[in-house]
């Protein structure tokens, strides 16, 4: 993990032209890599302005849950390579919907899923979905919606106080 989220993008720079600026630094991956990408900008928020994850293996607590049961896509030896002996996932840095619940609202990075109607990973992803839409919002794409009426609802206000009172400017 460390390879992807910190020696990776120190060393890219020394062979492309690459921005260092958040709203140039994207992420996407398939499949645990739509995992990963979504790790990686849920994990370090203030590095990147969107992240995608197309056909992604998401419910990765699910999976660790599940380890070794019939059905499995992954084996218990490989998630415990990814997660560790115990698999215990749920609430650390794995886990992305603990990772999107304790995000920075001015933060949080625009999220792009993509699944195929055929993928396997269809119904996981559609999950996926209903746990992102209410991740915490600020500015950008995902502004609140409020806060289009209440500037209109102050500037209302100042043109009632000007209509009702005189201002007078001071020396001060």
């Amino acid at each position: 993990w460390s390879f992807i989220s910190e020696e990776l993008p120190r060393l890219m720079p020394t062979f492309f032209p690459l921005s260092a600026a958040r709203e140039h630094t994207f992420a996407a991956g398939l499949s645990m890599g739509g995992y990963g990408a979504l790790r990686l900008g849920l994990a370090q928020p203030e590095r990147f302005a969107a992240v995608a994850s197309l056909s992604g293996a998401l419910d990765v607590t699910r999976r660790c849950r599940e380890a070794g049961r019939q059905g499995s896509l992954l084996s218990k030896a490989e998630l415990q390579s990814m997660f560790g002996a115990d698999l215990s996932v749920e609430g650390s840095a794995s886990d992305l919907w603990s990772l999107a619940s304790n995000l920075p609202g001015q933060t949080a990075p625009m999220l792009y899923l993509s699944c195929g109607t055929e993928d396997s990973l269809l119904p996981e992803n559609r999950a996926s979905v209903g746990r992102f839409q209410f991740l915490p919002f600020g500015a950008g794409p995902r502004v609140c919606i409020g806060a289009t009426f209440a500037l209109q609802e102050a500037v209302i206000a100042l043109a009632v106080l000007m209509h009702r009172y005189r201002f007078d400017s001071t020396d001060q």
